[in-house]
C-alpha cells in the first residue's frame, strides 16, 4: 500500500508543481504591491491558503480514483445540502444570498 503512494508521488508532474506555484509568487507579489508594500489586506491571506490548499490538493492527487468514484455520491449530496442551507441561513448582500457564517469559516 505504501509503496503505491510513493510511486505515485514520484510520479507527478514536478514541473506542472512548480510552474503553478511561480504563479503564485507571481499572484503574491501582485497582491503585495498592490495595497501598498503590506502583506495584511490580500497578500497574506493569499500565502496561508496557497500553504494549506497546495499539500492538500497533492494528497487528493494521490487517493486511488476508485475511492474517490465510490464516494462521489456522497460528495454530490454534501454539496447539495450546502447549497440549500446558503439559500435558508446564508446572508443576503446586494440583493443576492452570500456565504454562511459559522464563526472562524465561511461557507
Amino acid at each position: 500500500m505504501h509503496k503505491n503512494y510513493l510511486e505515485r508521488l514520484q510520479k507527478l508532474p514536478i514541473t506542472l508543481i512548480l510552474l503553478i506555484s511561480l504563479i503564485c509568487c507571481i499572484g503574491f507579489i501582485v497582491l503585495y504591491s498592490a495595497a501598498n508594500s503590506n502583506l495584511q489586506p490580500w497578500a497574506y491571506k493569499q500565502i496561508i491558503n496557497f500553504c494549506i490548499f497546495l499539500p492538500l490538493a497533492i494528497i487528493i492527487v494521490l487517493i486511488d480514483l476508485r475511492i474517490i468514484f465510490r464516494l462521489s455520491y456522497i460528495f454530490y449530496l454534501c454539496v447539495l445540502a450546502l447549497l440549500v442551507a446558503v439559500e435558508l441561513f446564508g446572508s443576503t448582500a446586494m440583493g443576492g444570498k452570500r456565504w454562511i457564517d459559522i464563526g472562524i469559516v465561511k461557507l
